[in-house]
């Protein structure tokens, strides 16, 4: 599903998603540069998620061997159980957060809270995270180009540690993928597991209302913004200095 000159939504699955891809799946991203694609999240990785991102990358009319960077939000099953799969069908880079590179080389389902998702039933029983080993750290500020398009790394722990929103900056557009941290209509997603911090969600979407006009905002989950986006970010961020906690997804 193309939504802008340079993002396609290709995966989103049962839980907040498009039904794009079967299973618990995040919303998926592919970023066209000219040339160059990059995705942004891979999807929980069940049986038949990674065979249909991939249908749906080459149905728009391009070839996964282009696909030369994945970037990944954070360590929660349904946006990193893909990892390996597509790593391994597009022969692409796969960047993360020091943190989230630890979880897949050591396929931690303790530290990611996927062996507690599981006990309750977000991830089937036989859901396993698969290991990745050579997920290059990206630090603050670390940037990756895809062709036109240039992907900022912002640490924006809170839903989870480790937690990153890119800032993709285009020639005609400024674009955020979120993530999980910020949603449509300035929405948050918090939930009883480690790692989930009020506090740190404050600090980073003050962070992010910092960030000036952006137009599209490209969540983990549920709805897209094509242009305005800022409204959403400081709508949360509104919240966030009356010392409110910004309304749930």
């Amino acid at each position: 599903m193309k939504l802008t000159d340079t993002t396609y939504l290709v995966g989103g699955g049962t839980w907040g998603g498009m039904g794009l891809t079967p299973g618990p799946d995040c919303n998926v991203y592919l970023i066209d540069g000219g040339g160059a694609l990059a995705l942004i999240d891979t999807g929980s990785g069940v049986a038949g998620s990674p065979e249909a991102i991939a249908r749906w990358i080459t149905g728009h009319g391009f070839a996964l061997s282009d696909v030369g960077t994945i970037l990944l939000t954070h360590m929660h099953g349904d946006h990193v159980g893909g990892a390996a799969a597509l790593a391994a069908m597009t022969g692409a880079e796969v960047f993360a957060s020091p943190l989230t590179a630890g979880v897949l080389a050591a396929a931690d389902e303790e530290v990611s809270s996927i062996r507690t998702a599981r006990d309750a039933g977000i991830y089937p029983a036989d859901f396993r995270l698969a290991a990745l080993a050579g997920v290059k750290p990206l630090e603050d500020g670390a940037s990756v180009t895809v062709g036109a398009v240039t992907l900022t790394a912002i640490p924006t722990p809170g839903h989870s540690e480790g937690h990153l929103s890119f800032l993709a900056t285009a020639p005609k557009r400024r674009d955020l993928f979120a993530g999980d941290i910020v949603f449509w209509r300035g929405r948050v997603l918090m939930q009883a597991i480690p790692g989930c911090d009020v506090m740190a969600t404050a600090r980073s979407i003050e962070r992010l209302a910092g960030l000036g006009p952006i137009d599209g905002l490209f969540p983990g989950h549920g709805a897209v913004t094509l242009s305005g986006a800022t409204r959403h970010i400081n709508s949360a961020a509104e919240h966030v200095r009356a010392l409110r906690v910004p309304p749930a997804l």
